[in-house]
């Protein structure tokens, strides 16, 4: 093999092992964070519960935004900067998360939902004859 080549198969797993994921799971309750590496091996994970916010306080677009902060800072020490966000559940919040993992000092580097959506559902109850 050209060593060219070599090289270039050296820089591009290179990137690919900087790279991480953080799956954002947000639940009417809770906010879960899990930070994995490329091959879904598990590296960190937090929630707001975690972060010491309690009941309906959990959901709150502050504790949701510092519990992202704290999830960058834990992140950095394991010397993960460049990460993809996937979230999944409700649309309330992702805003607040990421500016909590952006101030954190992790940069985004794409931003995906992969929230499930329903293409037929459940099968409808029967009608009720009186």
């Amino acid at each position: 093999m050209n060593i060219n080549k070599i090289t270039q198969i050296k820089k591009a797993t290179q990137i690919k092992q900087n790279l991480h994921l953080i799956y954002v799971i947000i639940t009417s309750n809770n906010v879960l964070f899990t930070v994995t590496d490329l091959t879904g091996k598990t590296l960190l994970t937090y929630s707001s519960g975690a972060a010491q916010y309690k009941s309906h306080q959990k959901t709150n677009p502050t504790a949701v935004t510092m519990t992202g902060y704290h999830l960058g800072k834990k992140a950095i020490l394991k010397q993960i900067t460049n990460v993809t966000v996937i979230f999944k559940g409700a649309k309330k919040g992702r805003k607040d998360v990421l500016t909590g993992i952006y101030n954190s000092g992790v940069s985004i580097k794409k931003i995906m939902d992969l929230t499930p959506i329903p293409h037929n559902g459940c099968r409808r109850q029967k009608q009720r004859r009186v």
